[in-house]
């Protein structure tokens, strides 16, 4: 793995009290921010999409009404949930960048279909799945949480 250092010092003229930080490769809330973009268009359109380019792998779990899905079941919720149409609106999030190749995500906002409206709350964690294609940085569902109100 590729990584750049940068010396840190704590102003002692001792070389030995240096650490060695690495410097981050991703700009973790461009990539949260890209994500929520594409989770959400892509739960409307087409949620085969995350298992074909790898978003959702057979280890990610989403929990919904105290019942846990994986893996392909994950797919089968989403599509369960659009199956009458879907749309969100109104959608704020906060995320958190941990710098340890880990982002964390939580969106707010209203949920409708034919049935209604109604508003949600769905955490993310994503983690880095390394590089593909030379240089581009892959990212992986690992988990996330749906509440329905």
């Amino acid at each position: 793995m590729e990584s750049s250092e940068e010396t840190l010092s704590n102003n002692s003229p001792d070389t030995y009290n240096k650490k060695q930080v690495p410097k981050k490769l991703f700009d973790g809330i461009q990539v949260a921010n890209q994500f929520i973009t594409y989770f959400y268009s892509t739960w409307m359109s087409n949620p085969d999409e995350f298992i074909k380019e790898q978003i959702i792998k057979a280890y990610t779990k989403i929990k919904y009404n105290n019942i846990t899905y994986e893996g392909n079941d994950f797919i089968i919720f989403l599509k369960s949930v659009a199956l009458n149409g879907l749309e969100f609106t109104d959608c704020k999030w906060e995320i958190i960048d941990s710098g340890s190749r880990q982002i964390y995500i939580l969106v707010t906002g209203q949920i409708s279909n034919t049935q209604g409206i109604g508003k949600f709350s769905q955490s993310f964690m994503l983690s880095f799945a390394g590089q593909s294609n030379g240089n581009q940085k892959s990212w992986a569902l690992a988990n996330s949480i749906f509440i329905l109100q």
